[in-house]
């Protein structure tokens, strides 16, 4: 994306009271764990995954978010 991050899209949804409670998951290549997760809490994202994406962490992640 070049003109808005995920993180922005993701503060902007959590903006709209119908979303507020949505959950969010983050799936990234950056791979530097403390910045992601520090980041993803500070959002109120469900939770986030690296690529490459494993299909059953995707699918268990999803139920339970």
């Amino acid at each position: 994306m070049p003109d808005i991050g995920g993180f922005d899209i993701a503060a902007m949804i959590r903006q709209r009271p119908r979303f507020e409670h949505t959950p969010i998951l983050f799936i990234t290549g950056y791979n530097t764990r403390i910045s992601i997760a520090s980041r993803v809490t500070n959002i109120g994202a469900a939770d986030y995954l690296f690529l490459p994406v494993i299909p059953s962490v995707l699918k268990a992640k999803v139920k339970v978010s």
